[in-house]
């Protein structure tokens, strides 16, 4: 017989799935996609918006923390909107033993963002450099550590699939010409 592994988790700095993006190549960091010279204001307000008085990326003096009892304040924070263009890198004329990516239904968890930021040396698990040690557990670790203290520490990206459901019989070989991934969060200190 042969070894048995379970293995179905694992640590990235970067988004899966989406590659071939200009601008990134084969991985987007996440903190480049969110902190990168791109990230511009949206242009779907009103021009007397408060917000357009300032850059998308502030620095940290222009930074306005408003509190969840602070009623009417008006919080001034990073904001990234962007635009990627991607091409698949699948082979679209196949199909496949399981359904792709693209091709999950409604409510399908594509994967985990981290609800914490991490440094290097938490992301590797080598706090006294980079060096491997035996129980060097590398950034596994900090993952444990997380889902012991509460799954709320991740954040699922959840698929919704329900326009292309509208579209008779498109249940694999269907492909969305555009996508939206939308990160909203609300920074406590």
């Amino acid at each position: 017989n042969g070894y048995v592994f379970n293995f179905d988790t694992l640590l990235i700095p970067y988004l899966p799935y989406f590659s071939n993006c200009h601008t990134f190549d084969s991985y987007i960091p996440i903190w480049l996609l969110v902190e990168g010279k791109e990230c511009e204001l949206p242009d779907t307000y009103n021009k007397t918006w408060y917000r357009y008085k300032y850059p998308a990326l502030l620095d940290q003096d222009h930074v306005k923390f408003t509190g969840p009892f602070d009623f009417f304040g008006e919080p001034i924070a990073d904001w990234c909107y962007r635009t990627l263009t991607c091409d698949y890198e699948e082979d679209l004329t196949s199909t496949d033993n399981v359904n792709r990516w693209y091709e999950v239904s409604t409510g399908s968890t594509l994967f985990s963002l981290l609800r914490y930021p991490m440094n290097y040396s938490y992301y590797t698990g080598r706090e006294g450099g980079s060096h491997i040690a035996d129980v060097d557990a590398g950034g596994g670790n900090a993952v444990y550590i997380y889902a012991a203290d509460s799954g709320d520490n991740f954040i699922p990206v959840v698929v919704d699939h329900s326009i292309g459901d509208l579209i008779p019989k498109c249940t694999t070989q269907c492909y969305a010409r555009a996508y939206t991934f939308s990160i909203k969060y609300y920074q406590v200190d």
